[in-house]
């Protein structure tokens, strides 16, 4: 009982530290976007309010764009209207929701332990149903790179037993 009880403990634990990382993550880009916004305003004219945004397209989308598809973009963005509050709020509700289900996601891989651990009398057995569990569950279904379906069953299993990796052709 106690191992569940670590389990679950430390699982929730993590669980609420990824939750608050997210969260402070995205609030920290808003208000990278805010001072930003704020930034524009202070500046004179057109031009360098377009040379202070282009420094925010590095390591973007926007780079793969040619160079007049990225001036009208930044003229869609200098042209537009600060959304205000209403914005914010927005904002913040779709931060809430992230740091939620990243919450949910994270707290999740918990419960296939315990379950296997309280019905299965065996330790070595539950342990190894809740590795199969866990895994099949956290994976899903993927698509391999030819486009047929795979059960990552398959592969969690190679790579339990020390066996080859197919994509990387090691083990772990």
């Amino acid at each position: 009982m106690h191992l569940i009880y670590a389990i679950l403990g430390m699982d929730v634990v993590w669980a609420v530290i990824d939750m608050y990382i997210f969260y402070r993550a995205d609030l920290m880009s808003l208000n990278r976007s805010l001072m930003l916004y704020w930034e524009l305003h202070d500046q004179p004219d057109r031009e360098s309010k377009k040379k202070l945004l282009e420094s925010e397209f590095y390591g973007t989308v926007f780079q793969v764009v040619s160079k007049e598809d990225q001036d009208k973009m930044l003229d869609v963005f200098l042209d537009g209207t600060f959304t205000g509050r209403e914005g914010l709020k927005k904002s913040n509700r779709h931060y809430l929701f992230n740091a939620v289900t990243t919450f949910v996601f994270a707290a999740a891989p918990a419960i296939p332990p315990v379950i296997c651990l309280q019905l299965i009398g065996n330790f070595s057995y539950a342990i190894l149903n809740a590795s199969v569990i866990s895994c099949i569950l956290s994976h899903g279904f993927r698509t391999a790179d030819q486009g047929q379906a795979e059960l990552p069953l398959l592969r969690c299993g190679q790579t339990c037993r020390g066996g080859e990796d197919r994509q990387t052709g090691g083990g772990r």
